[in-house]
C-alpha cells in the first residue's frame, strides 16, 4: 500500500516501513518500539513490538486492545485504516472523535488543514 500527498515530493510506501521496523524489532529486542500504522499492530507485538502510536486508539480503543495486548488480528481495523486514509489523516481522526464523543469540536484544525466529514 502506497500514499501520495500531491504536496509531497517523495512516496511513503507502508511495505517499505514494515519491512523497516520488522528489521529493528529483530535486531533490538531490547528497545521500546512502537509502530505507527495500526494495519502492522498485531504483527508487531507478536514480534516483540511494545504497542503503537496510534490515532485510531481515540476512538475506537477497544477494536485495537487486542491486538495491542496479545497480537490478535482483527481485519475490520484493516479496512478501517484504509477507508480513513482515503481522508487527509488529521482531520479524519479527528472527525471520528467528534463522532464516538458528540463533540463538535473535535472538527477544527489548523491550517492548512481543513476539516472532514465522515
Amino acid at each position: 500500500a502506497a500514499m501520495m500527498d500531491p504536496h509531497t515530493a517523495a512516496e511513503l510506501d507502508l511495505d517499505q516501513i514494515w519491512s523497516l521496523v520488522d528489521d529493528l524489532l529483530a535486531a533490538h529486542g531490547d528497545l521500546v518500539i512502537l509502530i505507527g500504522d495500526e494495519r502492522h499492530l498485531a504483527r508487531s507485538v507478536r514480534r516483540g513490538g511494545q504497542g503503537a502510536i496510534s490515532g485510531m486508539a481515540n476512538f475506537a480503543a477497544g477494536e485495537l486492545r487486542a491486538m495491542a495486548e496479545n497480537g490478535t488480528d482483527d481485519p475490520r481495523v484493516e479496512g478501517f485504516v484504509l477507508e480513513l486514509l482515503k481522508q487527509p489523516v488529521i482531520p479524519a481522526v479527528k472527525a471520528m472523535v467528534a463522532r464516538t464523543s458528540g463533540d463538535e469540536r473535535w472538527l477544527t484544525v489548523r491550517p492548512p488543514l481543513e476539516p472532514v466529514t465522515l
